[in-house]
């Protein structure tokens, strides 16, 4: 196959993007909160009152002070100047995948989406049914005894690998 193969003169964005924090504007907010009511101030106090001294903040929290809008376009710029995997990166901590609408159905459904951790587990029966006959089925195509469905993903996920893989090095002996 003869394929007719000639520049385009297409190219990609490239934005002479700032780092977010030389944005930054005295006074700008993304969000505005409501004032704080005076019924509520009453009951709680001042929040500084609640955290111990020692672990107060000494001096004013080095944030960027933008607008949402700002921080939008900014994330908007960077997103555009990505090329793409160079190389092999096996840290996927944002794996972009299609979920079924029928599953997002289901896990959108109160009984599923409000469970609280502390709920008594006789009023989740079918949930914990769901959680140990899938924790089973992955058992039994691994060859593992037990998964951890939480965390999900992320930091989160890598951080609590390190800790299970350290854990099996440890019993194994193979820790230094």
């Amino acid at each position: 196959m003869n394929k007719d193969i000639r520049n385009t003169g297409y190219h990609a964005i490239r934005w002479n993007e700032p780092v977010i924090m030389e944005m930054s504007k005295a006074g700008r907010r993304g969000i505005l909160f409501p004032p704080i009511s005076e019924m509520l101030f009453a009951q709680q106090g001042l929040l500084s009152d609640l955290i111990p001294e020692g672990m107060q903040r000494i001096g004013a929290l080095e944030l960027p002070e933008l607008s949402e809008p700002d921080v939008l376009r900014h994330y908007l710029h960077l997103s555009q100047e990505t090329l793409g995997m160079m190389g092999v990166n096996l840290f996927g901590t944002c794996t972009m995948k299609y979920n079924p609408r029928l599953n997002e159905l289901l896990v959108g459904r109160p009984e599923v989406a409000e469970t609280h951790p502390l709920q008594d587990q006789s009023t989740i029966q079918g949930t914990l049914q769901i959680i140990y006959e899938f924790n089973e089925m992955l058992c039994q195509l691994s060859g593992m005894s037990q998964f951890t469905f939480q965390p999900a993903g992320g930091a989160d996920a890598a951080y609590t690998h390190n800790c299970v893989t350290r854990s099996l090095a440890t019993v194994k002996g193979g820790v230094r």
